[in-house]
């Protein structure tokens, strides 16, 4: 009878690398998931959208009362109710996130109303206004696993580092 032979084993470890989600610069952490940048810019609900979809984004959706918290937040620093991006469905009863997102009413007030209008968020509330007034936005985008700290276009406003300053607050 042989002799058995042992044979080492040898174990690799190979740490997992977690890819750091992130924003591109002046935009803030949200939702685990997504990046806000508040816009100081009178617009209306459609330019809004518009001048968001330049920056790779939409305006911004409320997804859970966090959100609504967190955009209330910004909404208060800046002053004046924002544009989000919730808007009602021509010749439907039903409303809509201009990102795709699923629509849940849970996270809006009774004070929304049915005509062609669109949803700001002031404070704690969202309620629906005219699309065609002209409101101060937030935009809305998912983060980055890129390495690139200026992947995508970030707000590039004169109130650019105003805006930046006022809301690290509300990264913690």
């Amino acid at each position: 009878m042989r002799a058995a032979r042992w044979l080492p084993l040898v174990v690799v470890v190979v740490p997992l690398l977690s890819a750091s989600r992130r924003c591109p610069r002046r935009w803030l952490l949200f939702a685990d998931d997504r990046c806000a940048a508040p816009f100081p810019v009178w617009a209306s609900w459609s330019d809004a959208e518009l001048l968001c979809s330049q920056s790779d984004s939409h305006l911004v959706s409320l997804r859970s009362r966090d959100d609504v918290e967190f955009v209330g937040k910004m909404a208060a620093k800046l002053g004046v109710p924002v544009w989000t991006g919730g808007y009602s469905v021509p010749q439907s009863e039903s409303w809509s996130w201009s990102d795709g997102s699923y629509f849940s009413l849970n996270v809006c007030t009774n004070q929304m109303k049915n005509h062609s209008e669109c949803l700001e968020a002031e404070g704690g509330e969202v309620r629906s206004a005219p699309c065609g007034e002209m409101r101060f936005y937030i935009c809305s985008r998912h983060t980055s696993l890129e390495d690139d700290e200026e992947a995508g276009a970030s707000p590039d406003f004169s109130a650019g580092s105003w805006v930046h300053k006022h809301f690290e607050m509300l990264q913690a």
